[in-house]
């Protein structure tokens, strides 16, 4: 398990006005004042959309031909742009911060997945990608292999690793309030998920969320 590590931090992270020596007993730090202040950013080349990066699930391009359209046609028409995905004060600049997420517009469902994915396909590094998801509290292991490492996939598109990511059931809770597991203690999600898959060559190829239940 880990946030980021040390050198992802300091090869993905601007600060603005700031310098830090960005040491392990630093780096929590770092990520506080991030945060709290909305100074950092993350380098991207350009701001994915639909018609340069169109959402892939499991590989494949969600379009009306797809089976499984009626999911996302909603959350794939309304968030067509990664401005689309952040928050409102951010849309209209021209180099906008791709951290400040509008989380709570998005929700954790099929919104979470195409706006996730819309970032990370920018973002289109696993440095930053994983800075990301430290700046979004998410805890996460190493990318890993989901098929062997000599696997050639039939299409292109196909991941073959992964980097599976959670919030704490806390932190979810904070986006995605329940009145039930507030009135009786007792929460039937375990955590919340973020999977993103990724080609042989480190690209994007799909997000998906995952809520566990006990």
């Amino acid at each position: 398990m880990k946030f980021a590590l040390n050198l992802t931090v300091a090869a993905a992270l601007s600060v603005t006005g700031t310098q830090y020596a960005y040491s392990g007993g630093e780096e929590k730090s770092v990520w506080d004042d991030c945060r709290a202040t909305n100074r950092c950013t993350l380098e991207y080349d350009y701001l994915a959309n639909q018609e340069t990066d169109p959402f892939l699930f499991n590989g494949r391009e969600i379009n009306e031909k797809h089976p499984r359209w009626h999911q996302f046609q909603e959350a794939v028409e309304e968030y067509t742009h990664t401005r689309q995905c952040l928050v409102p004060t951010e849309q209209g600049k021209d180099k906008p911060n791709l951290l400040l997420l509008d989380e709570h517009a998005i929700g954790t469902g099929r919104g979470a997945e195409v706006c996730i994915y819309r970032i990370m396909r920018s973002l289109n590094d696993v440095n930053r990608i994983e800075a990301w998801l430290t700046y979004h509290d998410f805890k996460f292991g190493e990318k890993r292999w989901v098929v062997d490492e000599n696997y050639i996939p039939r299409f292109k598109t196909k991941a073959v690793s992964k980097i599976t990511a959670w919030w704490t059931i806390e932190r979810y809770r904070e986006v995605n309030p329940s009145w039930l597991a507030q009135l009786t203690g007792i929460d039937l999600i375990l955590n919340y998920q973020v999977v993103v898959g990724f080609s042989r060559e480190d690209k994007v190829r799909g997000v998906r969320v995952v809520t566990p239940s006990k």
